[in-house]
């Protein structure tokens, strides 16, 4: 498999290298929101799918 577009692997590398330092924090801090996005959103629907249950047994008691 080809890792070259992999964003974690680029942050990981980077974290040993140093070299590219303003890089590394533009897509270490990209790659963190998106992770935090992701996050919220699946706590979101989480708290959906529960909301649906609970109103589906409601609807059947």
């Amino acid at each position: 498999m080809d890792q070259g577009g992999a964003p974690i692997t680029y942050i990981l590398i980077e974290l040993f290298r140093l070299e590219n330092l303003g890089g590394l924090i533009i897509i270490g801090g990209i790659y963190a929101i998106a992770v935090a996005m992701t996050w919220s959103r699946a706590k979101q629907y989480e708290k959906q799918v529960q909301q649906e249950k609970e109103a589906l047994t409601e609807a059947n008691a």
